[in-house]
């Protein structure tokens, strides 16, 4: 997927892609996507790839990014090259428009889904980033004298997603990530956070049994309401709950409220929230809850006007993405607010300085202006 974050069409593109990876991979096809960045600098890369639940080529590796735009004539972004791995063939390079006329591809000659969880394509271009996992793991697992089992374990499983094998006992590679996640302190904790990351876009029985763990939940929140969360732990925490968040075809509300609650936490320390990449990964994952939020979810809705105007406070001369997710997140909340919480948002976006933003977010502000009228 060739794109950037300074490119509107793409960033209008991008949700619509996320939503189609979410119900290819749902109904188990083997689909990958692998963001390929024509971003402008490290940091706007990170900022964009925080918001998407799938994986990129390292922003370092230009060569590689200039030969697959010549591979694939790349003449402007957003481009979608679809590819059949198992032929080595081309499909199209019109992806774009077949995922606008048919959001869940079903027009595609997809093989039939094995009996078995499937294993996603994970390809190469991770390697370098999984190697680098597994040395910190390793670092960090012997200076805490983190059990050696746990930590063989979890290694193995970066050799599987490295090898796009499949994971012979997912049961026990989900308890040791839990067991390393509760045994390392907070500023080690981000290759283990990212690792897991990962694996569940490898193996839906791990996406599944790190969801249910209690444990391994706790911790991830437990990071976010740390007195002095580091920014590396943190924004693994988002991308994870970003991807769970993607894979879950009908999202459990408990859980949503949960790490809700964590965002909340994390965006009351004011340093850390105007990190651009943090922010923009917050904002957008706040943003996809208010739209899978469903039934009685008034606390939920509270939550994302808090959180969404302290970001916005917190980050007044900040463009990209950060207000529009999370104008949309206020959007989605506002009509299920009680009229003591709207006074409140009222109030806050006072402080809102609304002329300093880009036409998208200034158009979705005005919206929720007009429903707040008389207040």
């Amino acid at each position: 997927y060739f794109s950037a974050h300074w490119c509107g069409p793409c960033r209008g593109f991008t949700p619509s892609l996320a939503n189609t990876y979410a119900t290819v991979t749902r109904r188990g096809s083997p689909f990958e996507i692998v963001f390929v960045s024509s971003d402008r600098d490290e940091n706007s890369f990170q900022s964009y790839f925080s918001s998407m639940p799938w994986m990129a080529i390292p922003f370092a590796n230009r060569a590689l990014k200039d030969s697959l735009s010549q591979r694939f004539s790349v003449r402007g972004i957003p481009t979608l090259v679809l590819l059949d791995m198992s032929r080595g063939q081309v499909i199209t390079t019109e992806g774009r428009q077949q995922v606008m006329n048919d959001p869940m591809l079903l027009s595609l000659n997809w093989p039939e889904v094995p009996k078995q969880a499937p294993v996603s394509s994970t390809t190469h271009f991770t390697a370098t980033n999984l190697d680098g996992i597994m040395k910190k793991i390793t670092q960090f697992g012997s200076e805490q004298q983190c059990n050696p089992i746990a930590i063989q374990s979890v290694l193995g499983l970066a050799e599987s997603i490295k090898g796009n094998t499949a994971i012979a006992d997912a049961s026990a590679v989900a308890n040791s990530l839990v067991e390393l996640t509760l045994r390392l302190p907070s500023e080690c904790l981000f290759p283990v956070i990212d690792l897991a990351r990962v694996a569940i876009l490898h193996n839906s029985t791990l996406q599944t049994l790190l969801r249910q763990s209690e444990a391994f939940n706790r911790q991830l929140v437990g990071l976010c309401t740390n007195p002095t969360p580091t920014n590396s732990a943190c924004r693994m925490v988002v991308r994870y709950w970003t991807n769970q968040l993607h894979l879950q075809q009908t999202a459990d509300q408990g859980w949503l409220k949960d790490i809700t609650a964590g965002l909340l936490a994390l965006a009351r320390h004011g340093e850390i929230v105007k990190d651009s990449v943090l922010a923009t990964g917050l904002a957008a994952l706040l943003m996809n809850i208010m739209i899978r939020a469903s039934g009685d979810a008034t606390s939920l809705h509270e939550s994302a006007i808090r959180l969404s105007t302290q970001l916005l406070i917190a980050n007044p001369e900040l463009g990209g993405d950060v207000p529009v997710h999370a104008w949309t997140a206020i959007r989605f909340a506002v009509d299920g607010l009680g009229l003591q919480i709207k006074r409140e948002l009222v109030q806050n976006i006072r402080d809102v300085r609304l002329e300093k933003l880009d036409k998208t977010p200034r158009d979705i502000s005005t919206e929720v202006l007009s429903r707040l009228r008389g207040l």
